[in-house]
């Protein structure tokens, strides 16, 4: 059986976090080249971006990941008092994957 180290389980669990931010923008469907590609045009606008203005981005990403907390803690409730049916469930399963 294979051990991996402290900094090799950080690093998968880093690239792991990095598709879920794919998967958040709705990207997931894209091919890997296209991404690639979207991904290095981003970046280099970056380079030319003030701090006021990656503010103003990042700014996204926390309404986003804000709404989704918000969604995940009304399922959760719902889950918990009973309200979250078998039905439910397996209508949620293909977006988990």
């Amino acid at each position: 059986m294979a051990t991996h180290t402290k900094e090799q389980r950080l690093r998968v669990h880093h690239l792991t976090n990095l598709g879920g931010l794919i998967a958040l923008a709705g990207l997931d469907p894209e091919p890997p080249d296209l991404l690639l590609g979207a991904l290095l045009q981003i970046a280099n606008g970056l380079s030319n971006c003030s701090a006021r203005q990656r503010h103003g981005l990042a700014s996204w990403d926390h309404k986003v990941l804000d709404e989704r907390a918000t969604g995940k803690r009304a399922w959760k409730s719902d889950l918990r008092r009973g309200k979250v049916s078998a039905i439910s469930v397996l209508l949620l399963i293909p977006f988990c994957i």
